[in-house]
């Protein structure tokens, strides 16, 4: 894993990720039952939640240590910022503050698998493709409109929820992993792929990332989309990080002309434009997806009524081939029953 600095690093101190055993209790309410994962930037628990007997869920410890107030009230105003965020599609926060002069923040445990976890079983179709990217598209929206950059969209951090029961469920996308935002820089984590070309471009010529953008999370939901659609593709995968690096920062991201992203494959290639200006903003993606949805849903129609179509005409056909059939085998038997007369008088 790797974090690279952005203008907030020098308000941070580098430290070792914190280890909290079982029974820690963060916050005065979460108590630590089992450590799940470490992140380039966060120590990441299973907890139960005192106050709510029962619920579980998952802590978040920053790795850096503030080193100034000024750092500390940065980053709380950060996450205020978040919390304030109210959408369908983004991980709610439970709680946040200070532990061992880390921060940390609470959300629920949500039962459900990462995007690249269902797309193992197969490609989305483009319906599902639109079902789930439409409401990660207005997600960014809102979380744009608030001045919060995301930074870091990729497979591990989009959730895929099933509500309901079996066969009349909801999918309910969910993005969460908000630690970039919060620590001001890129954390590139186990994927790397999804840095945006301008930021791969200064990192490669040994600059730091640079102020985060929007039109980074525009280009990182492009490539989950494309990810999603071809998962055989995985556009930069394996790279050696200065290859993938120069790479990405000169080379667009070839979209492959096929049947699923052919109803997607102008937004495709303008999210993953070279250019952060040419990308649409979060709502205008969000449109552009909406847009797809008649066109989809008129193939299928067609297609509907092309196989009801060829069925009849093969229908018709038999009939006809039955019809002559017929006609010849009576002519023919009506002329054996004439040769058979003629021989019998």
């Amino acid at each position: 894993s790797r974090t690279v600095s952005g203008p907030a690093d020098a308000m941070l101190l580098h430290a070792r990720p914190p280890r909290l055993g079982e029974g820690t209790v963060v916050g005065g309410r979460f108590e630590v039952s089992s450590a799940a994962q470490t992140t380039a930037s966060a120590s990441i628990y299973l907890a139960n939640d005192t106050s709510v007997p029962g619920q579980s869920v998952v802590l978040h410890v920053l790795h850096r240590v503030a080193a100034t107030s000024s750092a500390r009230s940065g980053m709380l105003r950060k996450l205020r910022l978040l919390h304030s965020v109210i959408h369908t599609s983004i991980g709610r926060m439970l709680d946040y503050g200070w532990h061992a002069d880390r921060l940390w923040y609470a959300t629920p445990w949500y039962e459900g698998h990462t995007l690249e976890q269902l797309t193992q079983q197969g490609a989305l179709s483009t319906s599902e493709a639109i079902e789930i990217f439409g409401p990660l598209a207005r997600a960014l929206s809102s979380l744009h409109e608030h001045g919060v950059v995301h930074r870091e969209i990729a497979n591990a951090n989009t959730l895929i929820l099933r509500i309901g029961t079996k066969g009349t469920y909801e999918t309910l996308p969910l993005l969460t992993g908000f630690d970039s935002w919060l620590l001001g820089e890129v954390s590139v984590g186990d994927e790397p792929r999804f840095i945006a070309p301008e930021v791969a471009k200064r990192l490669s010529q040994g600059a730091a990332a640079g102020a985060p953008a929007a039109s980074e999370d525009i280009f990182g939901l492009g490539l989950l989309l494309l990810d999603a659609l071809e998962p055989g593709v995985r556009a930069g995968k394996d790279e050696p990080w200065p290859a993938f690096l120069a790479s990405r920062g000169s080379k667009s991201v070839e979209v492959p002309d096929s049947a699923r992203t052919s109803p997607f494959a102008k937004l495709l290639r303008q999210s993953l434009s070279l250019n952060p200006e040419a990308r649409p903003s979060a709502a205008e993606l969000a449109d552009a997806l909406e847009r797809v949805r008649p066109v989809v849903a008129e193939k299928r129609t067609r297609r509907r009524l092309i196989v009801p179509a060829s069925i009849l005409a093969v229908a018709a056909l038999l009939i006809v081939v039955t019809y002559f059939v017929r006609k010849s085998r009576l002519r023919l038997i009506e002329e054996t029953l004439g040769v058979a007369e003629s021989q019998v008088l």
